[in-house]
């Protein structure tokens, strides 16, 4: 059958009335309270005895810091009482009920204060008669506690039903800024959700990426870890080992727990979220399994608030960092304190529990027991609780708010009627003071603010201490002030140079970049290219290629940065530079002697017969092309691109133009006694303008490709993968391959005119014939190597030096074969010794020598009339 939701809330409550109008005491616990009447009475819930597996409470009382909050309620209520200005003519009183660190004892206690019915039994001043009464209900302003995040859960929930205010000095789990589940509460310190950012910037600013998380089961540690999973996954942390703990941890549990942790070696760096005593049977079992220094512990606030946390674990504790809430030291309630004795007015009903347990004593001591001075005081080994600023701050937050509600009742025939649950709460969020621990205030969601303090356990002149470290701000969300030089590591650690590492792997190393794997803050190092050089992008080296706009560069030694690349560029520095140009002035200073001893012997006959015009226009543009190659080793230039384009191929053609000249007359004049005809256009004149003709065909090739595929100088880097980039001139495509297929058809013209013209049977002609012939082969070979060589060369630089060695090449195969063998000739003439006769005498004159040619040049018939006359 289907039951409306509404009519099971109002069942569920009614249940819970009739429930707690009859309830009664548990058999197994505790009667005891610690209670002062007042006008107005406020709740208190704190953990005074430890539970047990079995019941609710046990006889083993926890540590003096629970007597010291204790005893802070107390001592804030007498001094509010005490105060003219601050509820006039009104007392404050209190109950405190002890829930034994157990949730389901909590959520007893608070059944006690959702009550109206009076105290039962007889009253005192001090309430000593009702310490051992029954408990049924307490009709309160508000409560104070739990200090568990997971007792405080369970008890908010039932306060809220029952709009009784709640306020926690401690609780800081995120579940109870719900203010739909939990309304009615609030709390002088922030959420965890805060917490955990300074978990996590703690853990960043010591790089421990690579962490493991041990959390107690239950509202507070479970929602802690939620908080600290999420945040940690977008700061790119990654959790090693996760483990629960729940209840009571025993040494078995807590070895397992250290040998867990010990499977993922790389993260020592532990989030430890547990009980006070948790933490110190997993500090016993470090010490147990020797790994002691081993891990870095990093704590929450449910533990290592005291140095008395410590006592017996020093060294495993030992540079521990420790998350609390930054309180000043209350010294008027700490000297009032550290001199209260049994016998001096103390009516707390647990003062003799915690006196016996810290002095080992019993004040009805048994045959062998010590029996409790009671005139001793705390004073000998008091240590200051920085959680009693927090406490006193929770009683005058309620002192406050109940101040104010007051005054807003002024009027009201029944003021304790008028003081209602609605009022208070909204006065408490409406509260604003500076209290004891700094400035008390609440947000929407009922939460205080506070900063942070960061402590760590420090080995100070052979003893230990707490001290802080690093302060956290919650209205910044940042470090105010952190020095990690305060931190005393455990001297295993430093010895291994590895105390403040807990990453899932190594750090690159230059020239390598991380590669992510699972988890991501995991990684293999993988070698970057030789081009790269090794960034930090979102904190992880990556390979980044060096930029290759603009300037080229290329990463230096270290890996780290790009340097510029040394550009090179032929020029006469260099030694390649030199040695070209030093060719180039070897061939101009031969061809200036060879013309020097053509111009001394300008009226040789055997200048005359090589038509002497044609040889000084090869030897001029042997000169002409050399210049021209300067060009190349001069920075490169869209000019200087052009004038290296024209040196080139003008050195083949300037040699090639009168060469084909010279074999194509020969030829002529051979083709022309052949056929006992007169050979045409073979003087001087026609020869030169034929040169002309041929040179500025070539000059129009080149000034046309200088228009449409000019040459360019280009600064490149070939490959990217490899050091290297120059600057030098990249000739034309179409225009390079226009003008060598113009030489290379001169060239093959000249062979078959020297082929064709080798059978001139004159003994000057035929002796130049055979050097002619050698220079075609000679300029042949050429050819057959420079075009491979040049296009199967993929640099620039190569490429215009391949082009000078073909052209000074070129320019020496004529220099030495056809010109040198000349000047051989004129310093050692030939003789025909073919009659047996002596060789004649040089002619005199110019005249003689062209009739003697002539004569040898006669047809063999007898027709004077039919021969060629000609000089060769």
């Amino acid at each position: 059958m289907w039951i409306p939701g509404d009519l099971l809330v109002l069942m569920f409550h009614m249940s819970c009335f009739v429930a707690m109008t009859t309830i009664h005491n548990p058999g197994n616990l505790s009667q005891v309270a610690f209670i002062r009447p007042g006008d107005y009475t406020i709740g208190g819930v704190l953990s005074v005895h430890y539970s047990s597996p079995d019941n609710m409470c046990s006889d083993r009382i926890q540590g003096f810091a629970v007597y010291q909050k204790l005893e802070a309620i107390a001592f804030a209520v007498e001094e509010i009482n005490s105060r003219d200005d601050l509820l006039p003519n009104k007392t404050l009183g209190f109950v405190i009920l002890d829930d034994c660190a157990k949730d389901t004892t909590a959520l007893t206690r608070a059944l006690h204060f959702v009550q109206t019915s009076s105290l039962n039994g007889s009253k005192n001043e001090y309430g000593e008669a009702m310490a051992h009464g029954k408990l049924r209900g307490y009709d309160v302003i508000g409560v104070i506690g739990s200090e568990s995040s997971r007792n405080t859960v369970q008890m908010a929930d039932m306060l809220s039903m029952f709009r009784v205010p709640q306020i926690s000095y401690i609780s800081t789990s995120p579940a109870l800024s719900n203010k739909l589940s939990f309304p009615y509460f609030s709390r002088v310190v922030p959420s965890d959700k805060l917490q955990v950012e300074v978990l996590v910037d703690i853990l960043t600013h010591f790089n421990w990426t690579y962490v493991s998380v041990v959390y107690q089961e239950g509202s507070y540690g479970a929602g802690l870890y939620r908080e600290f999973k999420d945040l940690a996954e977008k700061r790119d942390l990654c959790l090693a080992v996760t483990m629960t703990v729940s209840g009571y941890l025993s040494d078995k549990r807590a070895d397992k727990i250290i040998k867990d942790l010990l499977t993922v070696p790389r993260a020592r760096a532990i989030v430890l979220v547990v009980a006070n005593r948790n933490m110190g049977n997993i500090f016993r079992a470090v010490r147990r399994l020797g790994r002691v220094g081993y891990f870095r512990w990093l704590g929450s606030d449910s533990w290592g608030g005291n140095v008395q946390d410590f006592t017996g674990i020093e060294d495993v504790g030992q540079g521990s960092l420790t998350i609390g809430f930054q309180s000043r030291f209350v010294n008027r309630f700490d000297n009032y304190l550290k001199y209260l004795t049994a016998s001096n007015g103390s009516y707390n009903p647990w003062f003799n529990e915690f006196f016996e347990s810290r002095y080992d004593c019993k004040f009805y001591p048994g045959i062998n027991d010590t029996l409790c001075d009671k005139n001793k005081t705390f004073e000998a080994d008091y240590s200051p609780l920085w959680t009693s600023s927090l406490v006193i701050d929770a009683v005058y937050t309620y002192a406050y708010a109940l101040h104010d509600v007051i005054l807003g009742c002024k009027g009201e025939s029944n003021e304790k009627k008028c003081v209602e649950p609605e009022k208070m709460l909204k006065a408490i969020r409406n509260l604003t003071f500076e209290g004891e621990h700094g400035f008390v205030s609440f947000d929407e969601f009922g939460d205080g603010s506070a900063t942070y303090t960061i402590r760590t356990l420090r080995r100070v002149n052979g003893g230990y201490s707490l001290d802080e470290i690093a302060l956290w701000d919650t209205n910044i969300r940042s470090f105010t002030f952190f020095n990690p030089d305060l931190i005393t590591w455990p001297t295993a650690s430093m010895s291994s140079n590895r105390f403040l590492v807990s990453t899932c792997s190594d750090p690159c190393n230059p020239g390598y970049q991380a590669v992510t794997t699972q988890p991501h803050c995991c990684w293999y190092c993988e070698q970057c290219y030789i081009n790269e050089i090794t960034v930090f992008k979102n904190d992880k080296p990556t390979c980044l290629i060096c930029p290759k706009e603009g300037v080229f560069t290329w990463p230096d030694s270290t890996r780290t940065k790009c340097l510029p690349i040394e550009i090179n560029v032929l020029s006469i520095e260099g030694l390649v530079g030199a040695v070209i140009c030093t060719l180039l002035l070897l061939v101009m200073v031969g061809t200036f002697i060879i013309i020097a001893i053509f111009m001394r012997n300008i009226e040789s006959p055997l200048l005359e017969v090589s038509c002497k015009e044609l040889s000084f226009l090869m030897l001029m543009g042997i000169v002409a092309a050399n210049i021209l190659t300067f060009s190349v080793v001069v920075p490169p230039t869209g000019s200087s691109c052009i004038l290296v384009a024209a040196a080139f191929q003008l050195s083949f053609t300037f040699t090639y133009g009168p060469f084909l000249v010279k074999t194509n007359r020969i030829y002529r004049i051979h083709k022309a006694q052949m056929l006992n005809m007169e050979a045409k256009f073979t003087g001087a004149l026609p020869c030169v303008i034929f040169t002309f003709m041929i040179d500025f065909t070539q000059i129009a090739i080149l000034v046309v490709s200088a228009q449409f595929d000019p040459p360019e100088a280009r600064t490149v880097m070939w490959s990217l993968d490899v050091n290297y980039v120059e600057s030098a001139c990249q000739l034309g495509h179409y225009g390079f391959l226009s003008s060598l297929t113009f030489n290379l058809l001169l060239l093959l013209l000249c062979t078959y005119h020297a082929i064709k013209g080798r059978h001139v049977k004159d003994m000057n002609t035929s002796h130049e014939n055979k050097f002619i012939n050698i220079c075609i082969y000679a300029s042949i070979v050429l050819w057959l190597g420079f075009p491979a060589s040049y296009f199967t060369s993929d640099k620039l630089i190569i490429q215009s030096i391949i082009m000078c060695i073909a052209s000074i090449t070129n320019s020496a195969i004529f220099l030495c074969l056809l010109f040198g063998s000349k000047v051989y000739s004129l310093y050692n003439p030939i003789q025909d010794n073919s009659a047996g006769q002596q060789p004649p005498p040089p002619p005199a004159t110019s005249t003689e020598t062209l009739n003697t040619l002539d004569v040898r040049l006669a047809p063999s018939n007898d027709n004077p009339a039919e021969h060629a006359t000609s000089t060769i």
